[in-house]
């Protein structure tokens, strides 16, 4: 299918439920929160306001270039959504040649360039699972290590049969009994020692998998095992 910097909603479709466009919104995650529905897919077309998960950072695309929106689900998981939806887009990536690692908590590298962040909030018994996926985008800041689907295969591609698809892997992936052994595989510096900014000071260790819970696993230096759960790798 042709590439093109408009957004066709008519060829989106959303088997979670309605679908809510805005050619230019704040943020999809605001979207969301002023016009709750379960199922909804609340996307758009450029974001001038994205939100990140840390406090301080802003999520860059280009206008009619990437893939920018928030799903609207129930809050009934037994384990961590935005691990989920990171082996969703993860598989993604995959089925197009792509090879990728998944970042704890909530990002997918290539090469070890961001190619997509997630970030997950409860609103009023909704969850918000708001995903960026760089698209098109040919041209990143300097101080921005990124990449996009663009930059890795050479050729621009349709954005609405690409978040179709990945509508699709969420689907089949939310349900995947098996999420836990495929995200280790594809773990971010597994074996590697990583020093991460966490309350109160800094730990550092070798990343070893993802507990259940979806905590990181690292090993300490005494040989000790310890489960992070929040916390920034430098």
């Amino acid at each position: 299918m042709k590439y093109t910097v408009f957004m066709d909603i008519k060829q989106v479709i959303n088997p979670f439920g309605p679908i809510f466009y805005q050619e230019e919104t704040t943020s999809t995650m605001l979207m969301a929160k002023e016009q709750p529905q379960l199922g909804g897919l609340y996307l758009t077309n450029y974001q001038n306001l994205p939100q990140a998960r840390v406090a301080g950072r802003t999520w860059f695309a280009g206008k009619g270039l990437n893939l920018t929106f928030t799903l609207a689900l129930a809050n009934n998981f037994n384990d961590p959504p935005s691990l989920l939806c990171g082996l969703a887009v993860s598989n993604l990536l995959n089925d197009l040649g792509i090879s990728n690692t998944i970042k704890w908590p909530n990002d997918i590298l290539v090469n070890d360039k961001k190619i997509c962040g997630i970030l997950c909030r409860l609103e009023d018994n909704l969850l918000h699972i708001g995903i960026g996926l760089n698209v098109n985008e040919m041209n990143f800041p300097a101080d921005i290590n990124a990449t996009s689907l663009a930059l890795e295969t050479g050729r621009k591609l349709n954005r609405e049969d690409l978040l179709n698809r990945l509508l699709n892997r969420l689907q089949l992936t939310l349900t995947n009994p098996d999420w836990l052994t495929a995200i280790n595989r594809r773990l971010w510096r597994r074996g590697q020692k990583v020093n991460y900014q966490v309350s109160g000071g800094q730990i550092s260790g070798l990343i070893t998998n993802i507990a259940g819970d979806g905590a990181l696993v690292l090993k300490l230096a005494d040989g000790s095992l310890y489960n992070l759960y929040a916390g920034e790798a430098e």
